[in-house]
Protein backbone atom coordinates (compact mmCIF):
# COMPACT_ATOMS: atom_id res chain seq x y z
CA UNK A 1 0.00 0.00 0.00
CA UNK A 2 1.12 3.54 -0.67
CA UNK A 3 0.09 6.61 1.28
CA UNK A 4 0.33 10.11 -0.10
CA UNK A 5 -0.17 12.89 2.43
CA UNK A 6 -1.44 16.35 1.54
CA UNK A 7 -1.44 19.01 4.24
CA UNK A 8 -3.13 22.34 3.64
CA UNK A 9 -4.04 24.76 6.39
CA UNK A 10 -5.48 22.62 9.19
CA UNK A 11 -6.53 19.74 6.91
CA UNK A 12 -4.51 16.57 6.36
CA UNK A 13 -5.53 14.16 3.61
CA UNK A 14 -4.15 10.64 3.34
CA UNK A 15 -4.60 9.10 -0.11
CA UNK A 16 -4.46 5.32 0.21
CA UNK A 17 -3.63 3.11 -2.74
CA UNK A 18 -3.67 -0.67 -2.38
CA UNK A 19 -4.67 -2.86 0.55
CA UNK A 20 -4.96 -1.87 4.21
CA UNK A 21 -4.33 -5.12 6.02
CA UNK A 22 -2.20 -6.71 8.70
CA UNK A 23 0.88 -6.32 6.53
CA UNK A 24 0.40 -2.60 5.80
CA UNK A 25 -1.44 -1.25 8.83
CA UNK A 26 1.77 -0.28 10.66
CA UNK A 27 2.67 2.16 7.89
CA UNK A 28 -0.83 3.66 8.11
CA UNK A 29 -0.62 3.87 11.91
CA UNK A 30 2.73 5.68 11.82
CA UNK A 31 1.41 8.22 9.31
CA UNK A 32 -1.86 8.92 11.14
CA UNK A 33 -0.21 9.07 14.55
CA UNK A 34 2.05 11.91 13.37
CA UNK A 35 -1.01 13.84 12.19
CA UNK A 36 -2.96 13.17 15.39
CA UNK A 37 -0.20 14.62 17.56
CA UNK A 38 0.32 17.60 15.23
CA UNK A 39 -1.38 20.58 16.89
CA UNK A 40 -1.95 22.29 13.55
CA UNK A 41 -3.97 19.43 12.06
CA UNK A 42 -7.65 19.64 12.99
CA UNK A 43 -9.12 17.48 10.23
CA UNK A 44 -7.77 14.11 9.11
CA UNK A 45 -9.45 12.75 6.00
CA UNK A 46 -8.61 9.37 4.53
CA UNK A 47 -9.17 9.16 0.77
CA UNK A 48 -10.20 5.56 0.11
CA UNK A 49 -10.99 5.92 -3.60
CA UNK A 50 -8.02 3.71 -4.58
CA UNK A 51 -8.22 1.36 -1.60
CA UNK A 52 -8.70 -2.18 -2.87
CA UNK A 53 -9.27 -4.01 0.40
CA UNK A 54 -9.41 -3.54 4.16
CA UNK A 55 -9.26 -6.32 6.75
CA UNK A 56 -10.00 -6.36 10.48
CA UNK A 57 -6.59 -4.84 11.23
CA UNK A 58 -7.40 -1.86 9.02
CA UNK A 59 -10.88 -1.49 10.52
CA UNK A 60 -9.38 -1.66 14.01
CA UNK A 61 -6.88 1.05 13.14
CA UNK A 62 -9.65 3.29 11.79
CA UNK A 63 -11.63 2.75 15.01
CA UNK A 64 -8.57 3.55 17.13
CA UNK A 65 -7.86 6.83 15.33
CA UNK A 66 -11.50 7.87 15.19
CA UNK A 67 -11.71 7.43 18.97
CA UNK A 68 -8.38 9.15 19.53
CA UNK A 69 -9.32 12.11 17.34
CA UNK A 70 -12.66 12.53 19.12
CA UNK A 71 -10.81 12.69 22.44
CA UNK A 72 -8.72 15.64 21.26
CA UNK A 73 -11.43 17.45 19.27
CA UNK A 74 -10.21 16.57 15.80
CA UNK A 75 -12.32 15.26 12.93
CA UNK A 76 -11.49 11.92 11.29
CA UNK A 77 -13.23 11.13 8.00
CA UNK A 78 -13.20 8.28 5.52
CA UNK A 79 -14.22 9.44 2.07
CA UNK A 80 -14.85 8.14 -1.42
CA UNK A 81 -15.10 4.56 -0.21
CA UNK A 82 -15.42 1.89 -2.92
CA UNK A 83 -18.53 -0.29 -2.74
CA UNK A 84 -16.60 -3.38 -1.63
CA UNK A 85 -15.18 -1.46 1.37
CA UNK A 86 -18.60 -0.02 2.23
CA UNK A 87 -20.01 -3.55 2.27
CA UNK A 88 -17.32 -4.63 4.77
CA UNK A 89 -18.11 -1.63 6.98
CA UNK A 90 -21.84 -2.42 6.85
CA UNK A 91 -21.26 -6.12 7.58
CA UNK A 92 -19.33 -5.09 10.70
CA UNK A 93 -22.16 -2.66 11.65
CA UNK A 94 -19.74 0.29 11.61
CA UNK A 95 -21.50 2.59 9.12
CA UNK A 96 -22.97 4.71 11.91
CA UNK A 97 -19.70 4.79 13.85
CA UNK A 98 -17.39 5.98 11.07
CA UNK A 99 -17.73 9.38 9.44
CA UNK A 100 -18.05 8.14 5.84
CA UNK A 101 -18.61 10.77 3.18
CA UNK A 102 -17.55 11.93 -0.26
CA UNK A 103 -14.97 14.41 -1.48
CA UNK A 104 -17.78 16.51 -2.94
CA UNK A 105 -19.49 16.81 0.46
CA UNK A 106 -16.22 17.55 2.29
CA UNK A 107 -15.33 20.27 -0.21
CA UNK A 108 -18.76 21.83 0.25
CA UNK A 109 -18.73 21.50 4.06
CA UNK A 110 -15.29 23.06 4.43
CA UNK A 111 -15.56 25.47 1.47
CA UNK A 112 -12.43 24.18 -0.21
CA UNK A 113 -11.37 22.17 -3.23
CA UNK A 114 -8.58 20.05 -1.77
CA UNK A 115 -10.45 16.80 -1.11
Amino acid sequence: MTIDTIIKNNISILRLNGKLNIETVIKFDETVHELIINDETQIIAVDCKNLQYVDSSGLGSWIQYLNMSKGINKDFYLFDLPDNILIIIEMAFLEKFFKCTTSIKLNADYETDIF
